[in-house]
């Protein structure tokens, strides 16, 4: 449910000429915070700089139904730090996207001006080149997507602890390295 859905309202309904663009977080080895306006903006006491790193986000969709796709955005291949980061791992690290407007070219940076887009974690990063460009396409995970789906995490007690890594679930199941089997969902 939307809480500021009062003042979204009035934003929409201005009769000043109306824009929007991205706040984006990326929580991963480092927090790096985006946007796409053509300048830097603060809001909710970050600084969100605006560079080449973001080059496309999905714009928000109004369904009648579930959206069951993923959710993608697109970044500068080109930035070295950027791609290293990407190269040692941010899958099923934090993305959040809040889409903010512009009233007649003046940002509306309240916190209540801002809409949340997507709040969820990295899926999977692709590597493409387009129009001569380097391209990190990252998909990140879709709530209702493949329910059936089996998880692509490797179970063992290492995987586990780079993910998590006060996680002891694995512990015990590997004592000893005697085999064992752990039963999920229906018998």
């Amino acid at each position: 449910m939307i809480y500021n859905h009062t003042r979204i309202k009035e934003i929409l309904t201005t009769t000043g000429e109306l824009s929007y663009f991205a706040l984006l977080t990326l929580e991963w080895n480092a927090t790096r915070y985006l946007t796409s306006l053509a300048r830097d903006v603060e809001w909710n006491g970050n600084s969100y700089l605006s560079d080449t790193t973001m080059m496309q986000f999905e714009s928000p969709n109004s369904t009648s139904v579930v959206d069951r796709e993923a959710y993608t955005l697109s970044l500068n291949g080109m930035d070295e730090t950027l791609t290293n980061e990407i190269k040692a791992g941010v899958i099923h690290k934090p993305v959040e996207m809040r889409l903010a407007f512009s009233i007649d070219g003046v940002p509306q940076l309240g916190l209540d001006d801002t809409l949340l887009v997507y709040r969820g974690a990295v899926a999977e990063p692709k590597f493409v080149t387009d129009d001569g460009k380097l391209i990190w396409d990252i998909e990140c995970t879709a709530p209702l997507s493949n329910l059936d789906a089996r998880s692509t995490i490797f179970t063992t007690k290492n995987a586990m602890q780079n993910l998590f890594p006060t996680d002891t679930c694995f512990n015990q199941i590997q004592k000893n390295n005697e085999k064992s089997s752990v039963a999920w969902g229906k018998t």
